[in-house]
């Protein structure tokens, strides 16, 4: 082979092994696209997942006209109990113990009846949370200290297990209304709570996506009750000007 041949058969081995590099290259290529498309879904669900969500800490003032009026709602709704009225015989001496007795027994029933009518018309301790006008919501510790207008306190502590109950009990928070038990679900911070004296509180506290609207949904299935209360509250964020 002469030097013109040799040159030739170089040149076209030169090009040829330039060829495949650039083909080699060029697979290369397409192979890292789909890995780097893959790592910029990451970053953005990553992104969108660690995202605050509005907080739910503040302090806010009941939207009358957007909420659920509780008293119409629980108007009627306790079972009521007739109680068989029995007039105490009369205990006769020569005293007149007879009629002491008598009117003891006639105050007596009255305080009584005067008390279950006053219990027609409340929830007992659920009272502070279905009357509130004004709530404030402070980020404590582990969990919120929900402050209701009457200055009434409530501890809550969302477990981080979610809605998991254990053996001891230590997710659960005992307040005067119950035991409750909170977790977020998602966006959502959700309250259950055995009611002290039978029955079930559930609680849902949400904030609008601008964080300008907290609403809290309540349902109490109380034992004494007729049916599940269902009460709707829409509270508007108060600001630094408004308080």
């Amino acid at each position: 082979m002469n030097r013109t041949e040799k040159h030739l058969a170089t040149g076209s081995g030169n090009a040829v092994e330039r060829a495949l590099n650039a083909h080699d290259r060029t697979v290369s290529l397409n192979y890292q696209i789909p890995h780097c498309l893959i790592l910029l879904v990451i970053i953005l669900f990553h992104g969108t997942a660690f995202a605050q969500s509005p907080s739910i800490t503040g302090r806010w003032k009941l939207d009358h006209d957007a909420s659920t009026d509780s008293a119409d709602e629980l108007k009627g709704i306790r079972k009521s109990k007739v109680m068989p009225h029995r007039d105490p015989e009369p205990i006769v001496d020569s005293g007149g113990l007879g009629n002491t007795q008598k009117r003891y027994w006639q105050y007596a029933n009255e305080g009584d009846e005067w008390r279950r009518s006053r219990e027609l018309v409340h929830a007992g301790p659920l009272q502070r949370l279905l009357e509130s006008n004004n709530l404030e919501i402070v980020a404590d510790q582990d969990g919120y200290l929900f402050i209701y207008a009457d200055g009434y306190e409530r501890k809550v502590v969302p477990n981080p297990g979610g809605r998991v109950f254990t053996a001891n009990g230590d997710e659960l928070v005992q307040t005067a209304i119950g035991f409750t038990l909170a977790y977020w679900k998602d966006d959502v911070l959700v309250f259950e709570t055995r009611i002290e004296k039978g029955g079930r509180l559930n609680e849902w506290v949400s904030v609008s996506p601008d964080g300008q609207k907290l609403s809290l949904r309540i349902e109490i299935d109380n034992r004494d009750w007729k049916w599940i209360a269902k009460i709707n509250r829409l509270y508007d964020r108060v600001s630094g000007n408004d308080s």
